[in-house]
């Protein structure tokens, strides 16, 4: 911090990077977040729609799953 700046201790962007804080740090760390909820969400999506990851018409993979935990617990 500036020993001249008389705002009450408000941080100054010149303070911040002098500190070893970085804007970018941010940034990237935003970009990380949306690429790994995209990837997550893109994943739940072709699990619970594909016509590949289906048993039959209307049964998906969450349906086997389903089917297997209750012959597991029955």
């Amino acid at each position: 911090m500036s020993d001249d700046d008389k705002g009450g201790g408000k941080l100054e962007w010149d303070d911040l990077e002098e500190e070893g804080y970085s804007a970018f740090q941010t940034i990237r760390a935003i970009v990380l977040f949306i690429i790994v909820a995209g990837v997550i969400a893109g994943a739940i999506g072709l699990f619970s729609t594909s016509p590949w990851m289906r048993v039959s018409h209307d049964c998906s993979i969450f349906c086997v799953i389903e089917m297997d935990v209750r012959e597991f617990f029955s």
